[in-house]
C-alpha cells in the first residue's frame, strides 16, 4: 500500500508539474500577447496624437490661406477702382475720348501764353475769335494749369 501510495503521489506530482509547466507556457503567452497589444496602443495612440496636432494646425494654415486670398481679391479690387477713376478724371478733365479731343498743340499755345503773363480773359478771347469752342479752350486751360 505504502508503494501505491508512494505511486499515486508521484504521478501526482508529475501531473502537477506538468499542469504548473504548461500553466507557466500559456502565462508566458498571454504577457507576450499583452506586450504586444500594449505595443499596438502605443503605436496608435502616436499616430492619433500626430493626427490631432496636424488638425489642429490646419485650421489655422486654413485661415492664413482665406486671409490671403480676400486681401488679395479685395487689392484687386482696390487697383480696378483707382484705374476707372483714375480714367474717368482725365477723360473728363482733358476731353480724352470725346468728339474733339483737345489737341497738344492748343494745350502748348495756351501754356505758353499764361507763362508769358497774359490774362486767361484775352487768351480766351484770342481762341475764340480764332474759331475754337468754348469747351475746348477751358479744357486746354485746365491742361495748361496742369503742366505748370
Amino acid at each position: 500500500m505504502k508503494k501505491e501510495v508512494l505511486l499515486i503521489l508521484l504521478i501526482l506530482t508529475a501531473v502537477l508539474a506538468f499542469a504548473q509547466e504548461n500553466q507557466t507556457k500559456e502565462l508566458q503567452q498571454v504577457k507576450k500577447d499583452l506586450e504586444e497589444a500594449a505595443a499596438k496602443i502605443k503605436s496608435l495612440e502616436s499616430r492619433m496624437t500626430s493626427q490631432i496636432r496636424e488638425e489642429q494646425s490646419m485650421p489655422k494654415a486654413l485661415f492664413v490661406f482665406y486671409l490671403l486670398a480676400i486681401n488679395l481679391v479685395l487689392l484687386v479690387f482696390v487697383i480696378i477702382l483707382l484705374f476707372y477713376f483714375y480714367r474717368k478724371y482725365i477723360f473728363k478733365r482733358y476731353g480724352i475720348g470725346e468728339i474733339h479731343p483737345v489737341p497738344k498743340e492748343l494745350v502748348d499755345y495756351v501754356y505758353k501764353a499764361i507763362s508769358a503773363g497774359n490774362k486767361l480773359s484775352n487768351i480766351r478771347m484770342d481762341l475764340a475769335k480764332k474759331g475754337w469752342e468754348p469747351s475746348m479752350i477751358e479744357h486746354a486751360i485746365d491742361a495748361a494749369k496742369e503742366m505748370g
